[in-house]
């Protein structure tokens, strides 16, 4: 079916003009008929190249899962929302929300990153933000690269386009009655080696995520960065001025073995938020001052921990705070940027006024709320922090995990046990790997004496911070109170191996071994 300016489909969507072209089919831009105003839509027409019934009933299959994988998606602010799909003289069409906007191939083109890596580690933070949720979700987006991530024109954030399952098909042809696989799904230079393979995994979005931002700080194409032939190791030090922290975040995304990466968007979310520097700023350029060659690039690192033990990067913080750069970019994104600064910097009450401006301007900007929330829960205002945590919520119930964990912690400090638990178990249901949520529920049953609950809790916590002295003291101390004093004296010892001179663990060991008549 030829489609052209005019058509209708599904008596209700009428084209307006093509918007693109692939191998997997074309996409429109449509108005649906049946809405007062005609809404603008995106009409995705899927035209597998081979039309035999075999290959018709992969396309079938596959064209469902995309829908689904839509479909359960729901409505999240970064993702397209899925109006319809159907099935018309033999073709699939997806009916999806339109994205106003320009692409961030657009901006990296215009060089509005290069050599920043203040502004790239914004960028990267924007776009695992958005996989977090997708991955959380158990969908790989496997197609993560600029031209599928449009800046949307009403707010400024950025939206992840193009969650094609259906494109599978597209690289298959039947040949002597087998369907066989012919190319990689992806963009090539954007998906990593096991993905090439057919074996996609979480760590592929976050490898091209990871490639994205070296496009953005260098100003060159994935395949204008060289490779080692012997290692498949991408060689871009040589191409840009950064950080040995931000460079050991990005080395660990973009890792040839996906063993190397980091295994979530999660993950590999904190290591950027721990970062938190600033750099020195030049007030005639508010440019950030490149150091020059490998010697300055390692000297500006070694800078960095010398002002936060000095204490004077409050200084400096403060007149990079200070500068024109803010004044300059008043949208909720650059107001957001300032407050999670602030935050960084424990100035709670400043980072507070930055969220508020960054809601003025855009009132359900979720990550907003969210930084805003968590400046009350640390400035101790933990009522007014609860209800912040619960408008995150009712924005977006299904993807603000995060929410739900603060308002939890928020509970607990309010003496509200229960509806704490209650928050933790919500936030383990979107995210079972949240370690936080688990540290919480164990507290509280530790609090309550609920020592086989705390002791359950705190086994699931082990197994992600598996070094921390703390925890190994309270499962050492839920068994002593579970009379199980042979287990709390191995859980003991495991804490002194990493904290040997605490006395307090020593003493419980102690009290152990007394019951033992040790």
């Amino acid at each position: 079916m030829e489609l052209a300016a005019g058509k209708i489909l599904s008596h209700r969507y009428q084209i307006i003009r093509q918007l693109g072209k692939g191998g997997f089919g074309q996409t429109f831009l449509a108005c649906d008929r049946q809405l007062p105003n005609q809404n603008r839509c995106v009409i995705k027409q899927f035209q597998p190249q081979c039309r035999n019934a075999e290959t018709v009933a992969i396309a079938r299959r596959l064209f469902e899962t995309e829908a689904k994988i839509l479909q359960e998606l729901g409505n999240h602010r970064h993702i397209p929302r899925l109006f319809a799909y159907f099935e018309e003289n033999g073709q699939f069409f997806l009916v999806q929300e339109y994205i106003e906007g320009e692409d961030l191939a657009t901006e990296i083109t215009a060089g509005v990153y290069r050599q920043n890596e203040e502004k790239v580690v914004a960028l990267l933070t924007e776009i695992l933000s958005i996989l977090e949720f997708v991955h959380h979700k158990q969908v790989i987006h496997r197609d993560v690269n600029p031209f599928n991530l449009i800046r949307r024109s009403q707010d400024h954030q950025l939206v992840l386009i193009d969650f094609g399952a259906v494109k599978q098909i597209s690289s298959q042809v039947v040949k002597e009655g087998k369907t066989i696989s012919t190319v990689a799904i992806g963009t090539p230079g954007y998906f990593p080696s096991e993905q090439a393979q057919g074996y996609p995994r979480f760590s592929s979005d976050i490898y091209a995520t990871g490639i994205i931002g070296l496009q953005a700080l260098t100003g060159k194409a994935p395949e204008d960065i060289p490779l080692d032939a012997r290692t498949g190791e991408i060689l871009w030090q040589h191409l840009a001025m950064t950080s040995a922290e931000f460079s050991d975040v990005i080395e660990r995304m973009i890792r040839y073995d996906f063993r190397q990466r980091y295994t979530s968007a999660s993950e590999a979310l904190i290591a950027l938020r721990k970062l938190g520097k600033i750099h020195h700023l030049d007030p005639k350029t508010t440019q950030a001052v490149k150091p020059q060659g490998r010697v300055a690039r390692q000297g500006k690192s070694w800078l960095t921990k010398i002002l936060f033990v000095s204490g004077t990067i409050g200084l400096i913080a403060g007149a990079y705070l200070g500068f024109d750069y803010w004044q300059n970019s008043r949208n909720s994104l650059s107001y957001y940027q300032q407050g999670q600064t602030f935050y960084q910097l424990k100035r709670y009450t400043d980072a507070l006024n930055s969220y508020g401006k960054a809601l003025k301007i855009n009132p359900d900007y979720l990550e907003a709320l969210q930084g805003q929330a968590d400046a009350l829960l640390a400035l101790k205002r933990y009522s007014e922090a609860l209800n912040t945590y619960e408008k995150a919520i009712q924005i977006n119930p299904d993807s603000a995990w995060q929410a739900w964990l603060g308002r939890g912690k928020a509970l607990d400090k309010l003496g509200k046990n229960q509806e704490a638990l209650e928050s933790f178990e919500r936030v383990l249901s979107l995210n079972p790997a949240a370690s936080q949520a688990w540290q919480g529920k164990a507290d509280i049953y530790l609090e309550l004496q609920q020592y086989s609950a705390a002791q359950k809790a705190l086994e699931k916590l082990l197994t992600f911070q598996k070094n921390d002295a703390k925890i190994w003291y309270k499962k050492g101390w839920s068994l002593q109170n579970l009379e199980d004093y042979e287990g709390a004296v191995k859980a003991y010892d495991q804490a002194l191996a990493i904290e040997s001179d605490n006395a307090l663990i020593w003493y419980q060991k102690g009290n152990s071994l007394y019951q033992l008549n040790k």
